[in-house]
């Protein structure tokens, strides 16, 4: 799961797939292709992606080292390797390639336009431009750590951020008393586990993927041993695929809940969330 250095190929970067899936929630998922970008070839490949479509729409996972990103309308997701590119990767400018940029729609069936929607026609943005774009939405589950994460690590501040988590609480009906106690308490993963349907299992016939991941204790230190081990175990990368190929579908399944209300009241809580994760204080009233 690397990509091979050359003079800016199309493509240089090794995709696997990962099949389609029924899930409760959203029916029949489409069949996604992943890869580790490890080299600025290959990040070059995912800005170029992004820039050549309109209405290009981000869904972000980032934790420890590893940044997945999904770019819609594309079926792919790329893995970031940060502790090997370091912040070059989120720096680095390169010339745009309307033969790549072709290529990328052959490849997904996505109508590109001839060239990208930014005003240096001549070179590609930088990932950091992209991430600090109000017009391009970055969506995450829970934006807060990540956020903070790429602010404190990068000087990074997010714009045009959705978060999944608060659109599915305000869309959220009234409870019963005798469900609010568990919904007061669930985790992330609840909501993730249940848009799948059923575990994924590790090869081998070991232990589910979230329970893999999530375990406590000595769980933990292996985790973390894994996530630095390279090239990237395919149960990691796997993981990092599970946290963004689902949220599309629960983007959309939870906006379709809200009203104008509701939503107005979600960009008000997630702007609170951005001012926390960027380290701004709330006003005193």
């Amino acid at each position: 799961m690397s990509s091979t250095l050359e003079d800016r190929p199309y493509p240089c970067l090794f995709f696997r797939s990962v099949p389609s899936e029924t899930t409760w929630s959203m029916g029949r998922t489409r069949s996604t292709k992943f890869c580790v970008v490890d080299t600025q070839d290959g990040v070059a490949e995912l800005i170029q992606t992004i820039v050549s479509v309109d209405d290009a729409v981000i869904f972000l996972f980032l934790h420890g080292s590893l940044l997945a990103v999904h770019p819609q309308p594309s079926t792919r997701v790329y893995i970031i390797d940060l502790d090997l590119l370091g912040p070059s990767a989120l720096e680095a400018r390169q010339n745009f390639s309307p033969d790549q940029a072709a290529a990328a729609a052959t490849a997904d069936g996505v109508d590109y336009p001839q060239y990208p929607r930014w005003n240096d026609v001549c070179r590609l943005p930088s990932l950091r431009a992209i991430f600090e774009s109000p017009t391009i939405p970055k969506v995450l589950f829970d934006c807060r750590g990540a956020m903070s994460t790429l602010h404190r690590r990068y000087r990074i501040e997010l714009r045009g951020v959705e978060d999944i988590q608060l659109m599915e609480s305000a869309g959220r009906r009234p409870l019963q008393a005798q469900h609010l106690h568990f919904h007061r308490n669930r985790k992330r993963q609840w909501i993730m586990n249940n848009a799948t349907m059923e575990e994924k299992q590790i090869k081998d016939g070991s232990v589910g993927l979230k329970e893999f991941l999530m375990e406590e204790g000595t769980g933990n230190f292996g985790w973390e041993k894994q996530v630095t081990d390279r090239p990237l175990p395919v149960e990691v990368a796997l993981y990092y695929v599970n946290q963004v190929r689902y949220l599309p579908g629960l983007r959309a399944r939870y906006l379709a809940r809200l009203d104008e209300a509701r939503r107005d009241a979600v960009r008000l809580r997630t702007g609170r969330r951005v001012r926390e994760a960027n380290g701004e204080t709330e006003p005193k009233r």
